[in-house]
């Protein structure tokens, strides 16, 4: 069967070394895309993400400088099988952080391939992900200002956009598109720096176990 949508949930908090809030998961896999906004003298990183108690695994860490001088980490975390209904997503961090976090849920995945991080400073940003008929290709966009309006590409659906609560820092977003040999992932928005995370996920239909959950998370 294709890999489809199931559910998508949202968050933010001020100041804290740790975020938690729940989200009912249909799917069998977990994802998680932190995206954080720190002082150039500041070491702030994030150091585990959990779903149900389940630990995350680190697959790529990427960093670029936004026009007002403060670093920008974005991160992707997966886990196989998380378990299904309402659970806990807990994130912790080296310090204290302004945090926006959201979490999209999937079904019908095997595994995931074809990742791909970009950092530039346009009015488009852009990634091209391998990928394959039955496969779902989702990412996850970053950008400096909460007031940034970001509209998604021709073909994807957008899953959340949010913005930190109270303050004008950081916007985090994320959609999804069927795939194919070759999607290429885009958002539009007044010029700015940007930072975007793509990644496959394949079928199950392609003879592996089964979905994905996917946490996305932006952190100020």
């Amino acid at each position: 069967m294709p890999v489809t949508f199931d559910s998508t949930s949202a968050s933010s908090a001020t100041s804290v070394s740790a975020v938690t809030w729940s989200h009912v998961n249909g799917g069998d896999y977990l994802a998680v895309s932190p995206a954080y906004y720190v002082g150039l003298s500041t070491i702030i990183r994030s150091t585990t993400i959990t779903f149900a108690g389940s630990p995350l695994t680190l697959i790529s860490s990427r960093v670029y400088v936004e026009p007002a001088g403060l670093e920008v980490h974005q991160d992707l975390w997966v886990l196989k099988n998380p378990s299904t209904g309402t659970s806990t997503i807990t994130i912790t961090f080296t310090a204290a952080a302004d945090i926006v976090a959201g979490a999209v849920s999937y079904a019908g995945v095997s595994t995931h391939s074809g990742y791909v991080a970009s950092t530039g400073q346009s009015s488009i940003a852009s990634a091209t992900v391998v990928s394959a008929s039955g496969d779902l290709v989702i990412d996850a966009l970053c950008v400096p200002g909460s007031t940034v309006v970001s509209t998604v590409g021709a073909g994807q659906t957008l899953r959340y956009s949010r913005a930190h609560d109270g303050f004008a820092f950081n916007r985090h977003a994320a959609s999804d598109e069927a795939g194919g040999a070759s999607i290429i992932m885009s958002w539009g928005f007044a010029s700015t720096r940007w930072g975007l995370i793509g990644l496959n996920l394949v079928s199950s239909a392609a003879g592996a176990p089964a979905s994905l959950h996917l946490t996305l998370l932006g952190v100020q």
